[in-house]
């Protein structure tokens, strides 16, 4: 037992470390006004880029 607890914690400091890695956290942010139609227009090109989204 004791030796599958030492893997299982090798495993969860990698996933954390891959986590911590591949993903930091990210923050925005934003003016005070955000131009609606320009919002719109991002949200329009980011879509598009999507397969399936119509």
């Amino acid at each position: 037992m004791a030796g599958f607890t030492r893997e299982r914690s090798l495993v969860l400091e990698r996933n954390r470390l891959e986590q911590e890695r591949l993903f930091p956290p990210t923050e925005f942010t934003w003016t005070d006004e955000v131009d609606g139609g320009r919002f719109e227009r991002l949200i329009y090109d980011l879509l598009e880029c999507e397969p399936g989204v119509r």
